[in-house]
């Protein structure tokens, strides 16, 4: 059994640290590798840690003029969705196995044959 909850709680203040530097000063490529190794490491906090980048993003740009806005926005989604693209040998299986897991489906569809 992998235990991989504790490498997310090693990697997340790291991510915190890379997305610092990636909105104070532009510099993305420690946001790029430690939210891939994020993701890669554990599913179900791979989602939190998405929820937190969608919030500290919108937090962040009040900071911003109208068009520092714009481009840290844009490069915050590209090397997201990136580092998604670069994790989804791993992400996408666990992902798919969760939709079509028994929890997911609705109750009219469960069949229940043993």
């Amino acid at each position: 059994m992998k235990i991989a909850f504790p490498y997310v709680l090693a990697l997340f203040p790291l991510f915190v640290l890379a997305f610092y530097r990636l909105m104070k000063d532009g510099k993305w490529g420690m946001y790029l590798i430690v939210l891939t190794l994020c993701l890669l490491s554990n599913y179900y906090m791979s989602w939190l840690i998405l929820f937190f980048i969608i919030g500290t993003t919108i937090i962040s740009l009040f900071t911003l003029d109208i068009k520092e806005k714009k481009k840290k926005a844009v490069l915050v989604l590209l090397l997201t969705l990136l580092s998604l693209g670069l994790s989804c040998i791993l992400f996408l299986p666990s992902v798919i196995q969760a939709l079509t897991s028994f929890r997911m489906q609705s109750a009219g569809e469960q069949d229940i044959s043993y």
